[in-house]
């Protein structure tokens, strides 16, 4: 793992969340592409993340051979049901609240996934992996920005903004001191990152408010399905 790229990609992401109010305007209507986008990070999460959890999930278990309930084999897929039922969960305590007592929980929820991504998702081998990861987390990140400006416009370019760059500045700063995490915790981070990630982009596609455009998630799912494909294939041996 290259530490000064994985950097460099943190500050890349960090600075698109700094100026996303510029990238998304005032238009309260949501732009098309960003269901592209939602396409795109769900693709990367089942069809390239999972796959890379099934190999954490073997390493998991081999890592701790006298671990309690040595019959349970699934940790990882357990913690990504976790990372769901908090966004979900996030989400209707977000509801229950008064309108501009919206911004916060989500901001959080939002800020915990940056700095897990800061902390384990971009610390990967190999140019290729880091701008696939790039590409997808920016993808995602570009949703939830969307997301909370048009709910919360002056909270997130007042605040909302700093916070989402700062978590993931200081979720790489944190493992960088800390070193590399274990492949346990990697996994367990991981996990609850896709579920999470899952979650929170179909949520925004849904008929009704979102104003999500099926057929361009579609298009985004298939083309970055087709991409991670095609790599895996002219990388077999």
């Amino acid at each position: 793992m290259n530490t000064a790229l994985s950097l460099v990609a943190v500050c890349a992401l960090a600075t698109l969340h700094v100026l996303a109010p510029r990238l998304h305007g005032d238009a309260l209507e949501r732009p098309t592409w960003l269901s592209v986008a939602g396409g795109m990070s769900v693709a990367y999460v089942l069809v390239y993340l999972l796959p890379e959890l099934a190999e954490s999930q073997h390493a998991w278990l081999e890592a701790w051979p006298d671990r309690p309930f040595r019959w349970l084999d699934r940790q990882v897929y357990v913690t990504a049901m976790f990372g769901i039922i908090l966004a979900l969960g996030i989400t209707y305590a977000a509801e229950g609240r008064r309108p501009g007592m919206r911004f916060w929980p989500n901001t959080v929820m939002f800020a915990l996934h940056n700095g897990i991504v800061g902390a384990v998702g971009l610390r990967v081998d190999g140019v290729l992996p880091l701008a696939l990861a790039l590409l997808a987390f920016g993808a995602h990140f570009l949703v939830n920005d969307h997301a909370l400006q048009t709910q919360h416009p002056r909270a997130f370019a007042r605040y909302g903004r700093w916070v989402l760059a700062g978590s993931l500045v200081f979720g790489w700063t944190l493992s960088e001191m800390l070193g590399h995490p274990h492949v346990i915790l990697v996994a367990a981070l991981l996990g609850f990152l896709s579920g999470s990630i899952i979650l929170n982009s179909i949520k925004e596609e849904l008929p009704g408010k979102q104003q999500g455009r099926f057929p361009l998630f579609v298009v985004g799912a298939l083309l970055y399905t087709t991409i991670l494909l095609a790599l895996a294939y002219f990388s077999h041996p």
